[in-house]
């Protein structure tokens, strides 16, 4: 498994670049969630999957310009 590491005087416990204890605590959130969403995106139709995600890479897209010019 992951090798402690010491900072701050605390032991951190990582694999490479994936910290254990925050992948631990996501886990459960991601099992629950991933079936929903996979059963929502079974709902709607292939028009409205293409218009969600055009919508969300448009708003992903404003966000990064905006970090960019400030």
């Amino acid at each position: 498994m992951g090798a402690p590491v010491l900072i701050n005087g605390t032991r951190y416990y990582a694999l490479g670049y994936v910290d254990l204890a925050i992948f631990a605590a996501m886990m459960p959130t991601i099992m629950i969630a991933a079936p929903l969403g996979v059963r929502f995106g079974h709902m709607l139709s292939e028009t409205w999957l293409r218009r969600i995600y055009t919508v969300l890479l448009f708003v992903i897209a404003v966000d990064l310009i905006r970090k960019l010019a400030t």
